[in-house]
């Protein structure tokens, strides 16, 4: 039996060991700002799903720190960038009941009416987003009058109501259509009353 040879492959064994010890030992976990700068990394690569797992790891894992802010705010965006809208709504709107005067809010208050208006269905349909984006846009108009998105939310307010307006129309035309006259006529005048500036 080569005793030498069972000796190297001790001590070889060993430093292995003691090496794969230490390079555990060394990594140490990410820190909320590290994780955020991954988010954001990840977000110019295009890989949503990455980056919306770093804003979370955050939220979870530093729950108290500063970063946390900036961390919810990202993580609502990337979903509203990825087109889901109803988790961007989500996030925004707990950004908002968690930072009520945070200089960000106003973003918030527009990105959440602005994932219901994204969900708008066709004016034949339910208007439930319409409604709630309506509202969204008015919260914003009226909270924050200096804000940089006041423009855009005026314009997506009167979109809003011209919507609903049409949304009315096309129920008194369907009621017209199918014989149920007094039925279009009580539309046709909610329409006259709750939207007297639109015009058809």
């Amino acid at each position: 039996m080569n005793f030498r040879l069972i000796g190297i492959t001790g001590v070889t064994l060993s430093i292995l060991t003691v090496c794969a010890c230490l390079s555990t030992s060394e990594k140490k976990p990410a820190s909320a700002q590290e994780l955020i700068n991954e988010g954001i990394k990840e977000i110019k690569l295009n890989s949503g799903v990455r980056a919306k797992a770093a804003f979370q790891q955050v939220l979870e894992d530093f729950p108290d720190s500063k970063e946390r802010i900036q961390a919810l705010l990202l993580l609502a965006r990337t979903y509203y960038t990825d087109k889901e809208f109803e988790e961007s709504k989500f996030h925004f709107q707990k950004f908002i009941e968690l930072y009520p005067t945070h200089s960000q809010t106003d973003r918030a208050h527009f990105f959440k009416a602005m994932s219901d208006y994204q969900m708008i269905d066709l004016v034949s349909r339910d208007q439930t987003h319409t409604q709630e984006a309506l509202k969204g846009f008015k919260q914003l108009i009226n909270r924050f009058p200096k804000s940089k998105f006041l423009k855009d939310a005026k314009r997506k307010q009167k979109e809003c109501e011209l919507k609903l307006a049409q949304n009315v129309l096309e129920i008194g035309k369907f009621y017209y259509r199918t014989g149920s006259y007094q039925s279009a006529i009580n539309r046709l005048k909610s329409l006259m009353v709750d939207h007297p500036k639109q015009k058809f």
